[in-house]
């Protein structure tokens, strides 16, 4: 499989994403989920879409349906130790095979078209990432903007999470993705590098963000 997109929950209307935009990264358009109960902040970066996420309606989010995906669980925990990421994911080649690598229960969400679901990873703790796989998305991206802090290709990947104990079946195969890592560690923090680094540049977002951005 391959990362489609990553999701930060984020305070409401994602102020966060102004320090996104000052290091020099081109917003895109955002966007609301109709009938999940959320909104987004959205930067189409080189390789992977950064995504983040706030609640809109609290009641669609705590819906029958949308409890499915575990987001209200999420919202609630990530100022108490619970994991402000999502991690969703995508078939490598379609044409070979697009099943799902991992348990999970499905998601069909109200903005889909009823023979549509998402994948979402069953029986891991809510103290690591949100994993979820699509099935219908394409392998390759074509909505990725120019940025003015010159980034051209996403490199690496590294999420941290302090679960006591060894992490989740599905974090161990993420682990094993070309370009990704995903570990316990001290703190949650996403860790994006772009272009193997070779500028030398490295931003810590943490004052706002559980984010460090490298280039």
């Amino acid at each position: 499989m391959l990362l489609d997109h990553i999701f930060i929950c984020v305070d409401e209307n994602a102020p966060e994403a102004d320090e996104l935009v000052f290091l020099g990264l081109a917003e895109g358009t955002p966007n609301r989920h109709r009938g999940q109960g959320t909104a987004n902040r959205r930067f189409f970066l080189p390789g992977v879409m950064l995504e983040l996420l706030w609640v809109a309606d609290l009641n669609e989010l705590q819906s029958a349906t949308t409890r499915t995906l575990g987001l209200a669980d999420r919202f609630a925990a990530r100022k108490d130790g619970g994991s402000p990421f999502g991690f969703v994911f995508k078939p490598k080649n379609p044409r070979i095979g697009n099943s799902c690598p991992f348990p999970f229960r499905s998601y069909h969400p109200a903005y889909l078209p009823e023979t549509l679901d998402m994948k979402v990873a069953d029986a891991t703790p809510r103290i690591e990432p949100l994993y979820v796989f699509i099935d219908f998305l394409p392998a390759s991206c074509s909505t990725a903007q120019h940025h003015p802090c010159g980034i051209e290709r996403l490199t690496s990947v590294h999420v941290t999470f302090p679960v006591q104990g060894a992490p989740s079946p599905v974090a161990r195969m993420i682990d094993s993705l070309p370009g990704m890592s995903a570990r316990v560690g001290r703190e949650h923090l996403l860790e994006l590098c772009f272009d193997d680094g070779k500028r030398g540049v490295r931003h810590d977002l943490r004052n706002r963000l559980p984010l460090i951005i490298r280039w």
